[in-house]
């Protein structure tokens, strides 16, 4: 079992040192938020292509309306690479790896706030435990997780990406094995797919004249994400960003050479969490 005293401590020890604790959905809807009140207008569908005049993109085609722009910015994690059937042109190479996770929904907020990142254990699981502010404690590396090709990524609807029921049990009986706290508690399974290049470095930059990626962050959207946002921002508003952005070009991957996908870059095992 784990020395929850022992994890207090070095937690109130870590709080002198600038760290600090971010919840996905609380960041992503408080961006939103902004947005909104800033002009932007949020709708919701599925885009189905575009439309062209030679190098610009003039609309995006959302369940069938075409949408006119001035600036098309695709950031679609995993069905980025959805943007090739679009944009024959643009190589967006893609391995995405198909993860459980688990929300435990508490009475209470589990104090303190902290963080627990364990070994892998005898089920097949390296957990992380997020105990948050909002009374829940997240779980994610539950092992077992699957690799989607690019071809599989494509054709698969989002709202078709399902837990491992084999991986949430697992996951539990490491975790209760390690806390008591969530003895009693049984969580919310979910699962997501994490976009993983080739060679372990986000695609971000121009491909046409008016069109831009930003995709391929594997576990780090959220770090990455608002440094993301600026700089994709700075291209559309001023053609270039404060960034150095020569090793994230999506234009690395033309022509297409032969590499190895998501678990490797180059010959460099890069594991899941790279």
């Amino acid at each position: 079992m784990v020395d929850e005293k022992s994890c207090a401590r070095q937690y109130e020890h870590s709080k002198g040192v600038l760290s600090c604790q971010v919840n996905p959905a609380e960041i992503t809807q408080k961006m939103l938020d902004a947005a909104l009140a800033n002009g932007a207008k949020l709708q919701i569908g599925t885009v189905e292509g575009v439309k062209r005049e030679g190098d610009k993109v003039i609309a995006v085609t959302v369940d069938g309306q075409d949408l006119p722009c001035r600036n098309a910015v695709f950031a679609m994690g995993p069905w980025s690479v959805l943007v090739e059937k679009w944009l024959p042109e643009a190589r967006v190479p893609m391995e995405g790896v198909l993860s459980t996770s688990l929300l435990f929904r508490m009475p209470k907020p589990v104090e303190p706030a902290c963080a627990l990142f364990c070994s892998e254990d005898e089920f097949g699981c390296h957990l992380e435990v997020q105990a948050r502010r909002d009374s829940t404690v997240y779980v994610c590396g539950c092992g077992g997780s699957g690799y989607l090709n690019e071809a599989q990524l494509a054709a698969l609807p989002p709202n078709e990406v399902k837990p491992d029921p084999a991986r949430v049990r697992a996951a539990c009986a490491a975790l209760r094995s390690k806390i008591s706290v969530v003895a009693s508690v049984e969580p919310e399974a979910q699962a997501c797919i994490r976009p993983c290049p080739p060679d372990a470095r986000p695609m971000l930059g121009k491909l046409l004249q008016n069109a831009y990626l930003a995709c391929g962050h594997n576990c780090w959207g959220i770090l990455w994400g608002p440094v993301t946002g600026q700089i994709i921002a700075e291209l559309v508003t001023g053609g270039k960003s404060a960034v150095d952005l020569q090793a994230f070009d999506p234009g690395r991957f033309i022509p297409k050479t032969e590499r190895k996908r998501g678990r490797h870059m180059k010959e460099q095992p890069v594991g899941e969490q790279w």
